[in-house]
């Protein structure tokens, strides 16, 4: 994955994050938020800090124990495991 999509795919998840947030989904939000979260700290995403305060001032509407649990195992997980996409094997 290319320096651009990274950056494409924490901002999608981030969004993703907001909209469930919004929709009350604490634990789906802490999920998607951890990820998120794993993913910059293995490697900076570039122009991330931009939106990043932004969309998570409005994620953490719904911080509570869900959402602090869910986030936590979301550090564990890709952001695709969080979203609940799985990767097919190919062939």
């Amino acid at each position: 994955m290319g320096l651009g999509d990274r950056r494409r795919v924490v901002l999608t998840a981030a969004k993703l994050a907001v909209i469930v947030a919004e929709r009350g989904d604490a634990e789906l939000a802490g999920r998607l938020w951890g990820a998120i979260e794993s993913e910059q700290t293995s490697r900076p995403v570039r122009q991330w800090e931009n939106d990043r305060q932004k969309l998570e001032a409005l994620v953490l509407r719904v911080d509570g124990p869900a959402f602090v649990r869910a986030r936590t195992e979301g550090r564990l997980l890709s952001i695709a495991e969080a979203a609940g996409f799985e990767m097919a094997p190919a062939g």
